[in-house]
């Protein structure tokens, strides 16, 4: 998963809810890790492309300038029970096997634990190679074809090794990019209140130049 495909993601997870886009939401929208997704959304705002904001209680979020959102999820936590249509970096039918039954089934038989695993195309390629290396010397008892059954069993091993394992979810590399400056990350009205204590710094050292000696 490279940097543009995480922002097309993230514009398309944007337009479908009005819930803050916060790292560990964004994270578990697009099934990437918390910190992952926290490094990718600042040096998003780095660019410009992202807005810091904060809540009432002073909780940072992200927001896309200019796009307007849906309304916030009413249900308790938003919308992190599941996925949102249209994203395939999460997938919701990852754990939706057994792995070790898958494993058990491709031993019995090479490419049903890949059917098991509704991953069609590898079983039906084992299956078909099985079936040809373990066949062959069987209807033409030829001894010399003998030799297949060493390929048929590593085909077989590695449909079983192939079936049972463990489902992997995306991982974002670790980019190079500058850390982004502190401020970044305070809230929004300690912000606010350092701009106004500046402003009153440079009014009161404009008066004291303008003062009369």
């Amino acid at each position: 998963m490279k940097y543009e495909e995480f922002e097309q993601k993230l514009l398309l997870l944007a337009t479908q809810t009005g819930d803050p886009l916060t790292p560990a939401f964004v994270g578990l929208k697009l099934g990437i890790r918390i910190q992952d997704a926290s490094k990718m959304l600042d040096q998003m705002t780095l660019q410009g492309l992202l807005n810091l904001d904060s809540d009432d209680e002073g909780r940072i979020h992200y927001e896309f300038p200019g796009i307007r959102r849906p309304e916030p999820s009413s249900t308790p936590g938003g919308q992190l029970a599941g996925p949102i249509p249209g994203l395939d970096g999460y997938a919701a039918s990852d754990q939706s096997f057994n792995p070790a039954v898958a494993g058990l089934m491709s031993l019995i038989l090479p490419g049903s634990g890949q059917f098991y695993r509704q991953e069609y195309k590898k079983g039906a390629l084992f299956l078909v190679l099985a079936v040809l290396l373990y066949g062959i010397p069987i209807v033409t008892q030829n001894l010399f074809l003998l030799i297949l059954v060493v390929p048929a069993l590593v085909v077989h091993i590695m449909s079983v090794a192939q079936a049972a394992k463990q489902p992997q979810r995306f991982t974002l590399p670790l980019l190079e990019h500058q850390a982004p400056p502190a401020r970044t990350r305070q809230a929004a009205p300690e912000m606010e209140l350092d701009q106004e204590l500046e402003r009153e710094l440079a009014a009161l050292e404009e008066k004291s130049i303008q003062r009369p000696r």
